[in-house]
C-alpha cells in the first residue's frame, strides 16, 4: 500500500476507495475527540446560577407594593 501511495498514478479504484474511507475515519475520530474535549472543558467551568432566590422574590414584592 505504501508503494501505491508513493505513485498515485498507478493506484486502482479500489485503493483510492480505501484511502478515502480511511481519511473519513481519521477525520471522524479527530472530530469526536475534539468535541469530547470541548464538553469536558465546558463541564469544568463554573456553572451559571440564576438569581431566583429570596432577593428576586423580595424585589417583586417590593415593586407590587409600590404599584398599589
Amino acid at each position: 500500500m505504501l508503494e501505491a501511495l508513493m505513485n498515485p498514478g498507478q493506484m486502482t479504484q479500489d485503493q483510492w476507495m480505501i484511502v478515502a474511507i480511511l481519511a473519513f475515519i481519521v477525520i471522524g475520530i479527530v472530530y469526536f475527540l475534539y468535541r469530547t474535549w470541548v464538553v469536558i472543558r465546558d463541564a469544568a467551568k463554573n456553572k451559571y446560577k440564576p438569581n431566583i432566590g429570596l432577593n428576586r422574590i423580595q424585589e417583586q414584592e417590593g415593586s407590587d407594593r409600590q404599584d398599589a
